[in-house]
Order: structure tokens, then C-alpha cells, then sequence
């Protein structure tokens, strides 16, 4: 390219009169001039930010009287500056919250809202994918963070490099009061120092995104050469050539691209200033971004010295084998102590006894060092460099802790020192055994195993060498080896052939079994010793078919075999028991709660027929429903004391013991119903709709237990009913209801219950979550509601059903008396609720509210006038004008504020009147009752007339 491509601008660009007066003043009065007042680094050092926080380093008086480290050819290392994973968007984002604890607001010089970085957010734009970025998608109502992380990741830059940028160009990161245009040229991408602004790169995304590219298009090095790293170039202390200039050797490309975006060096007094102002010739872009990097985030670039940079160097250094540090050389105490220091492709380890720095580069042999903790881990510091060419192309290197050897299948595997060199004789990786696969594992008796390429090598002194395989050697592991609970192996595997045949190999402390089954082992003691007494795999209980567990409460143990499960006990010996007892005594908390059986499982014929297996702690009864568990103590005493599973009253129990319950209760299902128990009431049974229904209700927290057995009342279709210790259960055709103790129990009670005729039995759950704290009730004789104020009043069905459309106890209230018969006008029903009434006729039910609707009825004579009659539509109140209308035999009733109600009667006017859009057309209301004069009939609306002649049968509108 000919030209400089557009970049920020570094001289002082002030944009706006406000910003430009105040850095006169401050010029004038002989402070330094704030860094938000300046989109540029040259003149403007950043120690002044306008309305700073205590986060500014200057704010906090903390001023650098030097910029150790600085370096004018090496700003930041390519390393650092394209570290796009150095901040999350959250990190960002709560960066930037911590640099403003409070925006100012208010309005800017050009009358826009006032927003801080930490706060602003704007719609992103989508950018295509190119050379230099992997593309952006758009997105509505971004973050200042967000858009940061997105095209950090996008173009592979640091986000900390474009935060920093943002406080050297405009100081965002750290102002209380931005004005909105600081925003839109936010890094001065696009504004040269000689040029208005490209219009392409206004706006805050585009500056984000735009420097973002540019930066890795200077790195390229394609377009932009004049300040290509690897050469010496005179670069410019300022603007004005007569500042001067001086060499300076550019280390790399992220420090040519700084250059080429603020193409200026700090003078000396701009570097002794640290965050303040230098002299007339001072440039602040490039100390600025070094100063507010190093003080935020750290180094800008690491070192490498000593041993490290010896074997780093012997490795090509920086455009070597290696590639550039990734941090400093770092001391690690572990294992003796040592330097450790990262590269970008491997690490080199410098350990405390050794002059030497052993490198190790990126791959499988550094990933498996790095996984067994490294330097800190179970194989210690390097200690000789890698040998490598060994079989199958594999290597090895020498560690305070063993030797490791490497091959492609096997990955890196330490052989410690003591088993090393024996190894070593047999001919190590060359050996019949091949590399090792896992590391050695100690045992005690000083044994050992480890796993190699072609077999398993266990040892001890009582044993010699046994080779582990197979099955055999996958459980021995699985349980841990030489430390596990079995030992060491003894000798060779024997094959048995009874109950479907499998394998049996002895160790010092037990034995292993593999069958089809699986292997399972079974630990010296008194499981062994009573299994292997009843004939051991050939025997009763057959092959093992799960673990041995032990550790039981009690110190037992349990183990499944082919026949059953057994457990056994200092107490109790082993006893085995069947498959679906085991399970349920494992459910009901196995020996911690039931205890160990005490003798095998009894069958009892009755009811249906099954077992019952006694445990020290209680008894598991098995059945065709399932296996249930019941523990000792007095619901298992009320159990026995009803007959038990013989007993005629409660059969076979049918689901598990609850003993949860509310006040310490339990409750149990069993083939005749479910018992609740509880220390007040005893053991009682429920039939199961009953039961249903009580636990529907809320069970014992809320019903409390039976009390006594379901009485049967044969009124009203028949049923049964249960008292309970906070309420009833009705059960009848029509299904089991509850009904809690209180003021509904008793009303219903008074009504006759369910013997009464009044209302009968329940039909439907008792809603105690109406308006006001009130209840409702389907009864057979219809719905009762209940409110403190009225009590327990009946609402006949087609009423009850008017009252819930209308809005229930919230829009009619409740019902405060019995429906009141009238014979007038074909004769109906009237019921008056707290907020309003309901009219049952032939025409069905409908609920007027009380207000002024309801009073122009009842003036009108309601049901019984002649004026009106029944109703027979609902009250529709969504007409023009927030009016009201409403079917009745007599015609329509509307009603208005302004007219009151007026009745049209059913004819061709009510039906023009609707067809002109009723009460939005613009006759409005009717406004009197219709006239006749001869064969005319005429009504009057509020903006009109309207006249049906039956002569001519033709309606008009004046």
C-alpha cells in the first residue's frame, strides 16, 4: 500500500468545545491535561482522566516514576498479544464495573444521554469472515463486553490489548461522564492524524471490530512493512519532526503493528512522567498502553535466563523447536524444588539438584508427565534429558522417581526405581512384556504389580511372581490389587464344572470366582468359611453373582449367589434369602433397620398364599403383590393382632411401611385397604377410595388418622363414612370426599349430612381457596358455598354453574340465602348473593352484579314485573361507552351512565339497531321506552329516532 492505513489518531484531537475548554483550562492553570479529553496519546497523557475513579491509577495518586521493563522494540510479545483466552465476557464485564463504582449520567455537550462503558449497549453488526477474523453476527442490545470477547475471539487478540486501548485513545474504561461521541470514534480506528474520520468506522462496534482487523493485518506483514520486526527503523519521539528521533530495533509483529496504529516512542520526559506529562515533545499512545497494561493485567512480555535459556537456545530459541515464552520462569518447591517456565509449543524444567534444564516439547510424553502432576507428582523432577529410537519407536527419560518409558500405544509410563533396573535385566521394553501400560502400584509385605503391554506381574515375598489375567486380574483390580482386601495371588486358576460351570483362582486372603455371572470374590471370614462349608460353587447356594459387601451395621455382610442373597451376622450365621426379600429388606434399610434374618422363609396359604421371613429386627411378607417389609413395634403388633397375612381383615400387605407421616404415624397398603396408625388412634383400616381420598387431602397432616372404622348410611343412594381426627371422608357412588373439621363440616352436618335431604352426598372436592377465605362444594342436591359472613348456603346446579362463569365468590360473592321461588312471567328462582343475584328460569341461569344494572331490574319489577321478565342471555358490559346490555323475555335491556336502562322490545328495531352497530352506531343508548301512534312505533336513542311503521313494514332513522 502507498499509504499509511487509517488508524487512531495521536496528536490532541479534541472533538468537542466542552472537552476542548477544558483542556485549555487545564493547560492554562498548569495541571495535566485529562486523558478522556484527548482521543489521542501524544500531547494527552492519561494521569488526567476527566471525572476519574479511584480504580485510575493517578486517581489513587499512584503515579510511575519509571516504566520498568519498558521497552521501546519490544512493547508487548506476539504471545501476549494474541492470547484471545486471557478474559471471559463475565471477567470483562465485571472489569469494567470495578473501574466505575458510579456513572454520573445526565446529559452530554450535544444533548444525548449520558452512558459508562460498563452500562452502554448497542446493536453489532455482521462482518464476514476473512483473512484476518473467523466473522461476527450480528446482535441486538450488546455489551460494551460482549462486542470485546466476541471480536477478541473473532480476530485473535487479547481483549485485555482493545481494553487498554479504549483508556489510551478515550479513556473509557475509567470515565464517570462520556459524552456519546467518545463512543462512536472509541480506539480512532479509521481517524488519521491529518483526516476527518472515515464515516465507515463511526460508531462503537465498528472501532471494536475494525482496529481488531487491522491489528492482525499489520502483523501480516504483507501491506504495512516499514516497521517490519527483526529491523532497526528511526522512529519518531513526535508528530513535529523537529522532536526528533531515534533507532529502534522492533522486537516482533505485535510491537510493529503498535507502531503502525501510533506510529510515536515516548521521549525520555514522557517515560520519567510514568502516567503524567512529559514535555512539548512527548508522545503518551505507546507508554500509555504499556503503563495501563502492566499496572491491569501484568507483563507485556516474558524473559528467559539461566540453565532454561541455555537449553532453550539449544533448541532454536524463539523461531525454534520451543517457540516463545508463555510466561515467567516460575519456582516450584515439590519434590526438592526447581524453575519451571512455559513455551508456547513445550516446557522446560530447571530442578534444584541439577545445574541442567531438561526440555520437554508438546505432545503425548509432556501431556502424560503433565496428568501424573508433573514436577509435583508421583514421577518428581527431570533428570536426564529424553532417549529416544528405542523398540517400536518409543523413548525414554530418566526422573527423580523412576524411569519412564513412552511408545505410541502405550503413552508414558513410570517404572519406578527399585523395579527399573530388574526390569532393565529382562530386557525392558524389548522384553516379552513390552512397555509398561500402568504405573506400578506398591502393596504391602513390600509387593508390587504392575500392568505391562503382555501381561501383569504381581509380587510378594510369600508368593514369588504370579502372573493375574483375565477376569481375574480385571476384579483383583477393580477391588485394588496387591492392596486390596484379597492379597496377593497364590497359584494358577482351577476350572470347576458344577451349577453351569467357571473358575476359581485362591489368593492370600480369599478367593475369586469367575462364572457367567461375572468374578466376584469373597474375603477370609465367616462368609467364606459358612459358603465354602455349604459346598462352595459346587454347592446349595451355587456361583457368586454380585459383590461381597461387608461393613453392615453390625459388622455383616451380604453377597448374591445363584439361589438367593445371603447375609450374615456374628449373631445370626448366614442365612440366605430370596431374591425379592433381599430386595426389600435392602429398600427398608437392610441390618440397620430390619436386622439379619433369623431363620429361612415360611409359606402361609392363605389369602392368596406366600412367604414370611423373620428378621431380628421385624418381618418381610412375599406375596404375589411383592415383598414388603415391616419393622418391629406397634404397627407390626396391630398387624399380627388382626390375623396377620392369614387374617380375614387386612390379607397380604401391598405396598411399602410409610412411616413418615404427620405426628409419627405410619400407613400401609394392604389387600383389603390401607391402615393408618398412629399412637392415639391404634391401627385402622380404610377402604381404598376412602384411603385415596385422605391422602388426596393431605393425609394425616391435614385430616389427621381414622378414628374408627368406615359406618355405612344407606340414605341418598348409599355410602359409607369414616371419622377422622381433624375431619370425615364421604365415601358413595359418586366417589370418596373429604371434608376437613371446621365451620363447612358442621354446616354440612347441620344440614342433615349425608342422611339429610337438603344436600346429600359429596360430589366433588371441598375448594377452599375461593375469594375471602371461603369454601365451595358439590353436593348431589347441588353446590354449597361457604364464607364466614353468610355460612353454608345451597346453590341449585344450573345457579352454581352461572355463579363460577360469572366469577364466583370474587365477582358475585357468596350466596347469602336460600333461592326464593316466583311463579310470575312462566316462573323461576332468584337467589341474592353479597355482590349481586342469580335468575334461574326456563331460559337457563344468569347473574346480574349489584350496581346500577341490577337496580334499573329490580325498579323495572324484575322477574315478576311485566316489564322485563326472566332473563335469557348473560349481562354483556364491553358495549361502546362502558355500557351494558342484557337479553330478558321481554326484549333487550342497555344501559349507560347517561341513559340508565331502557328496554328495546324484541321486533325490527332491536334488530336494526343491532344491525347499525348497537350501542357504537351512532344512535347510541336508548334513551326512553318505544311510543305507538297509530300504526307507528317510534324510540328514542341519543343521537336519533327510530320508527317501525307496520303498515309498510319499513324501519326508519331520523
Amino acid at each position: 500500500m502507498s499509504r499509511r492505513a487509517p488508524r487512531s489518531r495521536n496528536t490532541l484531537r479534541i472533538a468537542r468545545l466542552l472537552t476542548c475548554f477544558l483542556a485549555a483550562s487545564a493547560l492554562v492553570v498548569g495541571t495535566v491535561v485529562p486523558a478522556t479529553a484527548a482521543a489521542a496519546s501524544v500531547s494527552a497523557p492519561s494521569s488526567a482522566v476527566a471525572a476519574r475513579t479511584a480504580a485510575d491509577p493517578a486517581a489513587a495518586g499512584i503515579v510511575k516514576s519509571s516504566l520498568a521493563g519498558f521497552n521501546a522494540g519490544n512493547l508487548i510479545s506476539d504471545v501476549v498479544f494474541t492470547n484471545k483466552s486471557t478474559m471471559t465476557e463475565a471477567q470483562i464485564q465485571s472489569f469494567f464495573n470495578s473501574k466505575v463504582a458510579r456513572c454520573l449520567g445526565g446529559r452530554d455537550e450535544d444533548g444525548k444521554a449520558i452512558v459508562c462503558l460498563k452500562d452502554f449497549k448497542i446493536t453489532s453488526v455482521t462482518r464476514p469472515a476473512d483473512a484476518y477474523c473467523s466473522g461476527y453476527k450480528g446482535a441486538a442490545n450488546e455489551s460494551a463486553a460482549r462486542i470485546i470477547y466476541r471480536v477478541a475471539q473473532a480476530c485473535n487478540i487479547n481483549p485485555q490489548v482493545l481494553i487498554v486501548m479504549l483508556q489510551k485513545e478515550q479513556g473509557l474504561i475509567t470515565h464517570t461522564w462520556p459524552s456519546a461521541w467518545r463512543f462512536n470514534i472509541a480506539l480512532g480506528q479509521g481517524c488519521p492524524d491529518t483526516a476527518p474520520c472515515d464515516p465507515n468506522y463511526i460508531g462503537f462496534f465498528h472501532q471494536i471490530y475494525g482496529a481488531a482487523r487491522q491489528m492482525q493485518i499489520y502483523m501480516e506483514g504483507k501491506w504495512f512493512q516499514w516497521y517490519a520486526p527483526g529491523k532497526t527503523w528511526n522512529i519518531l519521539y513526535n508528530p513535529k519532526a523537529s522532536c526528533g528521533s531515534s533507532p529502534v530495533r522492533v522486537a516482533n509483529k505485535a510491537t510493529s503493528a503498535l507502531y503502525y496504529y501510533t506510529p510515536y516512542q515516548p521521549n525520555a520526559a514522557a517515560l520519567r512522567a510514568g502516567y503524567g506529562e512529559g514535555d512539548g515533545c512527548s508522545a503518551y499512545g505507546n507508554r500509555n498502553f504499556y503503563n495501563y497494561f502492566t499496572d491491569w493485567f501484568g507483563a507485556t512480555k516474558h524473559t528467559v535466563s539461566g540453565a532454561i535459556a541455555v537449553a532453550w537456545n539449544a533448541q532454536g530459541g524463539a523461531t525454534g523447536r520451543y517457540g516463545q515464552p508463555t510466561g515467567d520462569a516460575v519456582y516450584v518447591a515439590a519434590n526438592g524444588g526447581g524453575y519451571v517456565q512455559q513455551f508456547q509449543k513445550g516446557t522446560i524444567w530447571k530442578p534444584a539438584s541439577s545445574s541442567h534444564a531438561y526440555p520437554m516439547s508438546t505432545g503425548a510424553f509432556r501431556a502424560n508427565y503433565l496428568a501424573a502432576g508433573g514436577e509435583k507428582g508421583s514421577w518428581g523432577w527431570p533428570t536426564r534429558d529424553a532417549e529416544c529410537q528405542l523398540a517400536s519407536s518409543g523413548c525414554k527419560m530418566t526422573f527423580q522417581k523412576g524411569t519412564t518409558y513412552y511408545s505410541a500405544t502405550t503413552g508414558s509410563v513410570l517404572v519406578p526405581t527399585a523395579f527399573a533396573a530388574l526390569y532393565e535385566t529382562l530386557g525392558a521394553e524389548a522384553s516379552r512384556f513390552g512397555y509398561p501400560t500402568k504405573a506400578a502400584i506398591a502393596g504391602p509385605d513390600a509387593g508390587f504389580e504392575q500392568t505391562f503391554q503382555k501381561g501383569v506381574i504381581a509380587y510378594s515375598p510369600a508368593t514369588r511372581l504370579v502372573e493375574v489375567s483375565g477376569p481375574f486380574l480385571t476384579f483383583w483390580r477393580a477391588a485394588g490389587g496387591v492392596k486390596s482386601a484379597y492379597g496377593y495371588p497364590k497359584g494358577a486358576v482351577l476350572d470347576v464344572a458344577a451349577n453351569g460351570g467357571g473358575q476359581v483362582q485362591e489368593y492370600t486372603k480369599g478367593k475369586i470366582w469367575s462364572s457367567s455371572a461375572g468374578a466376584f470374590g469373597i474375603r477370609s471370614g465367616g462368609m467364606l468359611t459358612d459358603y465354602l462349608a455349604a459346598g462352595g460353587e459346587a454347592g446349595s447356594w451355587g456361583w457368586p453373582t454380585t459383590a461381597e459387601k461387608c461393613g453392615l451395621s453390625g459388622g455383616g455382610c451380604t453377597m448374591g449367589f445363584q439361589k438367593g442373597t445371603a447375609a450374615w451376622s456374628a449373631g445370626t450365621g448366614t442365612v440366605l434369602m430370596t431374591a425379592s426379600i433381599a430386595a426389600e429388606w435392602t429398600r427398608y434399610g437392610g441390618a440397620a433397620r430390619l436386622g439379619y434374618p433369623s431363620s429361612p422363609a415360611t409359606a402361609v396359604a392363605a389369602n392368596g398364599g406366600g412367604t414370611v421371613q423373620a428378621f431380628s429386627k421385624g418381618k418381610v411378607y412375599e406375596s404375589a403383590a411383592g415383598a414388603f417389609g415391616i419393622g418391629s413395634g406397634a404397627f407390626l403388633r396391630g398387624y399380627e393382632a388382626a390375623g396377620g397375612p392369614q387374617g380375614a381383615a387386612w390379607g397380604w400387605p401391598t405396598s411399602v411401611v410409610d412411616c413418615t407421616l404427620a405426628g409419627g404415624g405410619c400407613s400401609m397398603g394392604f389387600q383389603k385397604g390401607v391402615v393408618a396408625w398412629s399412637a392415639t388412634t391404634g391401627s385402622v383400616l380404610m377402604k381404598p377410595k376412602t384411603a385415596a381420598e385422605w391422602v388426596r387431602y393431605g393425609g394425616a397432616a391435614r385430616l389427621g388418622y381414622p378414628s374408627g372404622a368406615a359406618t355405612a348410611v344407606a340414605a341418598n343412594g348409599g355410602g359409607t363414612v369414616q371419622a377422622f381426627s381433624k375431619g370425615k371422608v364421604y365415601e358413595s357412588a359418586a366417589g370418596a370426599f373429604g371434608i376437613g373439621s371446621g365451620a363447612f363440616l358442621r354446616g354440612y352436618e347441620a344440614a342433615g349430612g349425608p342422611q339429610g335431604a337438603a344436600w346429600g352426598w359429596p360430589t366433588s372436592v371441598v375448594d377452599c381457596t375461593l375469594a375471602g377465605g371461603g369454601c365451595s362444594m358439590g353436593f348431589q342436591k347441588g353446590v354449597v358455598a361457604w364464607s364466614a359472613t353468610t355460612g353454608s348456603v345451597l346453590m341449585k346446579p344450573k345457579t352454581a354453574a352461572e355463579w363460577v362463569r360469572y366469577g364466583g365468590a370474587a365477582r358475585l360473592g357468596y350466596p347469602s340465602g336460600a333461592a326464593t321461588a316466583v311463579a310470575a312471567n312462566g316462573g323461576g328462582t332468584v337467589q341474592a348473593f353479597s355482590k349481586g343475584k342469580v335468575y334461574e328460569s326456563a331460559a337457563g341461569a344468569f347473574g346480574i352484579g349489584s350496581g346500577a344494572f341490577l337496580r334499573g331490574y329490580e325498579a323495572a319489577g324484575g322477574p315478576q314485573g311485566a316489564a322485563w321478565g326472566w332473563p335469557t342471555s348473560v349481562v354483556d358490559c364491553t358495549l361502546a361507552g362502558g355500557g351494558c346490555s342484557m337479553g330478558f323475555q321481554k326484549g333487550v335491556v342497555a344501559w349507560s351512565a347517561t341513559t340508565g336502562s331502557v328496554l328495546m322490545p324484541t321486533g325490527p328495531i332491536l334488530a336494526e339497531w343491532r344491525r347499525l352497530g348497537g350501542a357504537a352506531s351512532t344512535l347510541g343508548y336508548p334513551s326512553a321506552r318505544p311510543e305507538v301512534v297509530g300504526t307507528v312505533t317510534s324510540q328514542r336513542f341519543q343521537h336519533g329516532v327510530m320508527s317501525y311503521d307496520t303498515k309498510t313494514g319499513k324501519v326508519t332513522v331520523k
